[in-house]
């Protein structure tokens, strides 16, 4: 589904959304979903006329299995450059163990790990505005393309309204809710997380903002 003219949210992979970014006929994938999506992700990109080899960059938004899932294929496949937070890097690589309930899930769901991964150290990648947001993960990070708002895990939404996303999976909530309060929405028209559908920005993000910010 088109978020914009340029934004493309992939449907195949509901549950843990990965979106396409069309700039200039290249392909900027924001995260790659859950791992054994990459066949159906190709299959859906095809349908808007993007070819796997358009695909020239991954930015993922933290370290979480069910954003780097197909990473590893794409970069096989279409040598895209991936990048992650220098935070997140360490946990992408196996170089740290994920917190709590993570370390148990990456246990059980094996992912094929990127042969080259690049750390983020700018606050500008072309046309996308990088935003650190930890409290999800320590590195986790949105990203901004003209007025929409790569959320990732930083939220989720429900009924067309942010939600905070479930306590068990955030490393550090009070590090989260200080990212949300800090977060500048602006100019930022539609909000894409990856766990429920894109919401548009009004009057409920004000009153989200005051509802976390009493707890």
């Amino acid at each position: 589904m088109k978020i914009t003219e340029n934004v493309i949210k992939l449907d195949c992979t509901k549950g843990s959304y990965a979106y396409a970014v069309i700039i200039d006929e290249a392909v900027t994938l924001i995260d790659t979903s859950l791992p054994g999506r990459a066949n159906a992700i190709v299959s859906e990109l095809k349908t808007y006329g993007i070819n796997l080899l358009d695909i020239k960059r991954i930015l993922l938004t933290h370290h979480d299995i069910d954003h780097i899932g197909n990473a590893a294929y794409f970069q096989e496949n279409c040598d895209c450059e991936i990048l992650i937070s220098r935070i997140d890097y360490d946990y992408v690589l196996e170089h740290k163990k994920r917190h709590g309930i993570k370390k148990v899930l990456g246990a059980i769901m094996k992912v094929d790990i990127p042969k080259s991964l690049k750390q983020i150290n700018t606050d500008k990648i072309d046309c996308f505005s990088v935003i650190s947001t930890p409290g999800h993960t320590p590195g986790h990070t949105c990203f901004q393309y003209n007025d929409v708002l790569f959320a990732g895990d930083l939220i989720s939404s429900k009924n067309g309204n942010p939600i905070m996303p479930p306590s068990i999976m955030n490393w550090n909530k009070g590090e989260l809710i200080g990212s949300l309060q800090k977060l500048s929405i602006e100019n930022v028209k539609y909000i894409c997380p990856a766990h429920g559908e894109p919401i548009m920005v009004n009057n409920n993000w004000s009153e989200f903002i005051k509802t976390i910010s009493k707890k």
